[in-house]
């Protein structure tokens, strides 16, 4: 037990406390911040919430047409997406009766399906077990009520990755720190010493979750209950629009009792794994690296695989599965396991009790192991008699960034990851439509001038024939499908013409508009794009140049060689001189690999015409200059997201000096460039502004 307390105490002793304290006020302020802005859809969380408590004073029979008739008399684009998305929910809270039916029947409708094809597979089976599960819910009476201050709770994903950080932080003082000041080596020699001692850290991490979780938690109850309508706990789960497909038949309070147990046990298990990397590296840079990759592969499957996909497994068997807690109550999926449909929760649960017993098991055995370094010397790196040893400074700096800064060992990794992020780009298509909207591009491709105008007049007027010979065609009583049919070639291309003329219409508002396709420059620069990559390259660029900075700069610190370094006026002078260099040549391959390698791959897919047409000529970027050019525009948000590259080197070098801790610098890293770009991914409105994020993103106007 006094270990349990000398180990407690030294955590609250160290200045770490205080980022942790930054962290759990941070938590809060963008909480209300997020709520009293404006979303996209022009509206805010308190409007929302104010909207629900007005329609709370109404019978379920008048409730509907209410929202109606203020969706009907709304002025705004913000108060007619709000009423139009409180409708959708009341909606379906209101006919939950008919959504328990359509469960039923489409169980019925496979069932009968397989026994024709007389293949009684997984889908009949995962058919019949849902149907069976759901029928538990049948009398379940959901209300129409306002939600937010449940959400606030159980689905804040800012909270959620705020917690991450924070048991990164703890992991890294409870393990790290004493192993990079040798402090562990005395414990070496008895078993006791070794194997209590981690036990401890063990037992303090899982008290630090508890406490975390208490307090970000409950700080965000006591926002809901402050600044929301007050939350009934008796209502039904599915009262509730993002658990309106739960499969438990639970109210709110027992929603919320199950809710915090499994949010516990999850971070346990995440606190572990951190506690786990802390203790197999010795490096700083490994230990930030394995932890940010893994968090974002994790995220990465969790977010963008379907639910219907072969890879279902790594979105559901997932670490931030369980981070996100309310995702395994308010959907019932099952996987395909030998052919029998088992549910997802289930196997999370197995998931995280083997995966918490290893990394317990992992982690307190740790010091058992031998730990004696052996130093590998290559043939090429071998400094021995005659030899040809040199007393380049700067040759024996790049060893040094290379081999024991571990940034060659980054480099091949980053290189390999993105040769497979970065797959041969092909041109590709949404729709039918987009293929005709491309023709259309390429036959009238060029600046809009009167004679392109005539030629869209002459198009135009074959589609307005056409529409008066299928009324012709109507008033003689042909059928839908003779029409479509006889003017198949026409119709199949009239949406894209639809499109291409609206599209014009926004060009003629400019001094000089350009026709050409836009899709591959759409990847590029609008961040809206499903295929846009600005949040998650800036993520890996971030990542990549912090590694790389820290591998240059680490060693002189990690062995104290700065000590000497400073002695004469050259030392130092030339030492900086070089480490720039190293930094600038470090931010140059980390852009080459993530931004240019990109660029190359979009632009060979999808062709280079149009390079030379005004920006804003496509009309995301209406704000900018009309005498900045397609190709302009692209170089000047890749020399913005260079010289963002540049600064965050920058950061490191001054972090270093001020703070001579590889430890201490990867965690300003992680709250002054790291987070920021968090807020972006998580959609803090304005968070793209913040700090470094406009270079890194580039794409901000």
């Amino acid at each position: 037990m006094d270990i349990v307390k000398n180990e407690i105490c030294k955590l609250l002793t160290k200045r770490t406390v205080l980022i942790l304290l930054f962290l759990l006020v941070l938590n809060p302020v963008l909480g209300l911040y997020t709520m009293n802005t404006v979303n996209d859809d022009g509206y805010t969380g308190k409007d929302y919430s104010a909207l629900y408590g007005e329609i709370s004073n109404y019978s379920r029979e008048e409730v509907l047409s209410e929202i109606e008739q203020r969706q009907m008399t709304a002025e705004t684009y913000g108060s007619i997406s709000l009423c139009s998305r409180v409708y959708k929910e009341a909606l379906a809270c209101l006919s939950y009766d008919e959504y328990l039916d359509s469960v039923n029947e489409k169980a019925d409708e496979i069932s009968i399906m397989n026994k024709f094809s007389g293949n009684g597979g997984f889908a009949e089976k995962n058919a019949a077990k849902t149907s069976r599960v759901y029928s538990k819910l049948e009398g379940t009476v959901s209300e129409v009520m306002d939600a937010s201050g449940l959400l606030n709770i159980t689905d804040n994903e800012l909270t959620d990755y705020v917690a991450v950080i924070m048991l990164f932080i703890i992991a890294l003082n409870l393990v790290f720190y004493e192993k990079s000041e040798n402090q562990l080596a005395l414990l070496r020699t008895t078993a006791r010493g070794r194997r209590q001692l981690m036990a401890s850290k063990s037992f303090v991490m899982i008290m630090a979750v508890i406490l975390i979780t208490l307090l970000l938690y409950g700080i965000n109850a006591v926002i809901s209950m402050c600044f929301y309508n007050p939350i009934n706990l008796k209502s039904p789960l599915q009262s509730v629009y993002l658990y309106y497909g739960s499969p438990f038949k639970l109210s709110i309070g027992q929603f919320l009792a199950c809710y915090f147990p499994v949010k516990i046990i999850s971070f346990i298990l995440l606190g572990m794994f951190f506690m786990l990397i802390c203790a197999a590296f010795d490096n700083i840079i490994f230990v930030f690296v394995a932890s940010a990759v893994t968090v974002v592969i994790e995220a990465i499957c969790y977010t963008t695989i379907s639910g219907t996909s072969f890879l279902a497994f790594l979105k559901y068997i997932n670490i931030m599965y369980g981070v996100r807690t309310g995702r395994l109550f308010s959907d019932y999926v099952n996987i395909n396991l030998f052919g029998y449909p088992i549910n997802t929760g289930v196997l999370y649960g197995l998931f995280w009790l083997v995966c918490i017993a290893v990394c317990i098991f992992a982690v307190t055995n740790y010091l058992n192991s031998v730990h004696e370094k052996k130093q590998l010397i290559l043939p090429g790196f071998a400094c021995g008699k005659n030899t040809g040893c040199h007393t380049s400074l700067f040759l024996h700096e790049c060893y040094k960034a290379l081999v024991p800064g571990k940034v060659l060992l980054i480099l091949i990794a980053a290189a390999l990851f993105v040769v497979w992020w970065n797959p041969a780009e092909k041109l590709s298509y949404d729709s039918v439509d987009e293929v005709y909207y491309k023709e259309y591009m390429d036959k009238y491709y060029g600046p809009l001038t009167a004679k392109t105008n005539e030629l869209l007049d002459e198009e135009r007027a074959k589609y307005d024939r056409l529409s008066d010979n299928i009324a012709y065609d109507m008033e003689q009583g042909k059928s839908e499908s003779y029409i479509n049919i006889k003017y198949k070639d026409e119709l199949s291309r009239q949406e894209a013409f639809n499109k291409l003329t609206a599209h014009v219409d926004y060009l003629k508002t400019l001094k000089e508009g350009w026709l050409f396709f836009e899709k591959g420059y759409d990847i590029l620069t609008d961040r809206t794009n499903f295929k846009n990559r600005d949040t998650a390259q800036a993520f890996v660029y971030v990542i990549l140049l912090i590694a790389i900075a820290c591998g240059i700069c680490g060693a002189d610190y990690a062995n104290h060689e700065m000590h000497l370094l400073r002695t004469t006026f050259n030392g130092r002078k030339q030492l900086t001189k070089i480490k720039c260099i190293l930094g600038l040549l470090g931010t140059g391959t980390a852009f080459i690999l993530v931004y240019i390698v990109r660029l190359c791959n979009v632009l060979l897919a999808y062709g280079t015409q149009g390079l030379n047409a005004p920006a804003a000529s496509m009309e995301h970027l209406w704000r900018v200059s009309q005498n900045i050019s397609v190709g302009q525009y692209i170089l000047i948000i890749m020399l913005m997201r260079f010289i963002g590259g540049l600064l965050v080197s920058l950061f490191v070098f001054a972090m270093f000096k001020y703070l001579r801790s590889g430890m201490s610098v990867i965690i300003s890293c992680i709250l002054f460039i790291v987070l920021p770009l968090a807020l972006v991914a998580f959609g803090v409105t304005n968070a793209q502004y913040m700090l470094l994020n406009p270079l890194l993103l580039g794409n901000i106007f």
